[in-house]
């Protein structure tokens, strides 16, 4: 289920999903607020990290927040779950934030932001 956000409490956004149509939902929601920045990258490869940031100071120029709530342990019966399942799950919700969080930090230092 695509995130529900007052986008009204943001002035500049940007969303990342690696569905584009999960993406496009998200941000077609934002679009009253001046629309969202909207990254079809997949974070378990930490070069997208690296991508969102940049491409975020390209546009707004700092990054006063950073809210990580990817997450994709598949809906599935734990004990049917298998290890690599399980493993690329945590790769996103653990290892994906860790990297988005180190590229973006020396810009949230600078914006005196937030980290959720």
């Amino acid at each position: 289920m695509p995130l529900q956000f007052a986008w009204r409490d943001f002035s500049a956004v940007v969303v990342v999903a690696r569905s584009s149509e999960t993406l496009q939902d998200t941000a077609s929601k934002a679009q009253a607020a001046g629309g969202p920045l909207a990254l079809a990258l997949d974070l378990r490869e930490p070069a997208s990290a690296e991508l969102v940031v940049k491409q975020t100071l390209d546009r707004y120029g700092r990054i006063n927040a950073l809210i990580n709530v990817a997450g994709a342990v598949p809906p599935t019966d734990l004990f049917a779950m298998t290890d690599a399942r399980w493993n690329d799950g945590l790769s996103l919700k653990f290892h994906g934030a860790r990297c988005l969080t180190i590229d973006a930090w020396e810009a949230l230092k600078s914006a005196r932001g937030a980290l959720s």
